[in-house]
């Protein structure tokens, strides 16, 4: 029975471990030659790329953490001083939320000894996702096998598979999908109707820039009136900006001019930036503000989008939290426990509150005025300053140490 529970037994198609690797699907969607390419031109959108940057920074924005947990004060000391101490913390964060548009990204870890004689993450390199692919792969349990991705170096077949070396990251998996989803799939047509809009604005911006003049003469005979034709023709099309002139036996001139077509192309392009807006952000005011947006809605709007990049915090917070497993296991061995290492989500009060809440006084932690709000520290007393009339005994900030098992979690970045 134990045998039995242990067991895969929905596995994936055997068809699948015939072959090298496994395709991502995504390349099925697009209508070009390369899925990839096709993501990297979408990200030049001004709207796509502004909203991708938006996502990323407000993450990068989220304080990252380290909750000691079960972990000994050894173990959790170690990791809350090393884990950033050699990385670029926000490109490495950034590199990883690619997979918002790819849908996976991959990293190697290198790795190095620090002055203590521990081994220390040095930097991650991020690797370009077309780079590498996935197959199937079967690991041995107590109860039998289970199968899992292997990811393979396209460029040499080579599988990835080195203890403690790569990091990958997918964006909203699904099953049986080592390639995650690409949140761009969500705006590809109405990013593709956009090009075709300003295709048609240029042309329409071509021929209505300049009107045509059209001449209405009298002529009974018809080879004299293709010969008046030709010859005020040719004089019109020889008019410059602010030219003048007099023509015989025309009785008009009217100007030819494209009406509406480019307050149509704004309605097209404003349509297609809101379904863009909305696939990444969960929100259209940043298209609409000026003409329908609100204060209210506009709160709203924002609240969503800080909730779908809590989401991606929280998928995000993953492959660090193997990173610090990976160090514990290297420097202290599997058995020991790890710490917890997460991105910061809680809503915490304003500036303004804390300051009402020191004039009212009621203590406040000095540390979370120095690292949560970001207050300048005094390298010592010498370079404290305190309004002097607020110093009194009445007046103080709340510091307690506590117990080691109970400290708070440690910022680290």
């Amino acid at each position: 029975m134990k045998h039995e529970l242990a067991m895969e037994i929905i596995q994936p198609d055997q068809f699948w471990s015939v072959i090298s690797y496994l395709p991502n699907p995504a390349d099925l969607l697009a209508d070009k030659g390369s899925f990839y390419k096709t993501v990297d031109e979408m990200i030049l959108d001004a709207k796509i790329g502004s909203h991708l940057r938006l996502r990323k920074d407000i993450v990068t924005s989220f304080p990252f953490v380290i909750k000691q947990g079960n972990a000994s004060d050894e173990v959790y000391e170690f990791i809350r001083d090393n884990l950033t101490a050699n990385l670029n913390w926000e490109t490495d964060v950034k590199e990883f939320l690619t997979a918002i548009e790819y849908g996976h990204s991959f990293s190697e870890v290198l790795w190095k000894e620090n002055t203590q004689g521990k081994i220390v993450p040095d930097s991650l390199r991020n690797k370009y996702p077309e780079d590498i692919v996935y197959k199937i792969g079967f690991v041995k349990t107590q109860g039998g096998k289970k199968s899992v991705w292997v990811p393979v170096l396209k460029k040499t077949n080579e599988e990835l598979n080195a203890s403690y070396k790569f990091l990958m990251y997918r964006n909203n998996p699904r099953a049986e999908n080592p390639y995650g989803f690409s949140d761009l799939l969500m705006c590809y047509w109405p990013w593709k109707f956009k090009q075709l809009g300003w295709e048609f604005w240029l042309k329409a911006a071509q021929k209505a820039g300049v009107p045509s003049l059209v001449a209405l003469f009298d002529a009974p005979d018809g080879d004299k009136a293709r010969k008046n034709a030709q010859v005020i023709s040719d004089t019109l099309s020889e008019l410059g900006g602010g030219d003048g002139l007099a023509l015989a036996n025309v009785k008009e001139l009217k100007v030819l001019e494209m009406s509406g077509a480019l307050r149509d192309h704004k309605t097209l392009i404003d349509t297609c930036n809101q379904e863009i807006s909305f696939a990444l952000t969960t929100q259209s005011l940043s298209t609409q503000e000026g003409e329908f947006g609100t204060r209210a809605q506009a709160t709203v709007h924002d609240e969503n989008l800080v909730r779908v990049c809590h989401g991606d915090a929280l998928a995000l917070q993953g492959v660090f939290q193997t990173l610090i497993d990976w160090m514990v296991a290297i420097n202290f061995g599997q058995e020991f426990s790890s710490p917890k290492g997460e991105f910061d989500l809680q809503s915490y009060a304003s500036f303004e509150e804390i300051m009402q809440a020191i004039q009212n006084k009621i203590p406040v932690s000095k540390e979370a005025l120095y690292t949560r709000y970001k207050l300048p520290r005094p390298k010592n007393t010498e370079d404290e300053f305190v309004i002097p009339e607020i110093q009194d005994e009445g007046f103080a900030l709340s510091d307690k140490p506590s117990k080691k098992k109970d400290r708070l979690p440690a910022r680290v970045f």
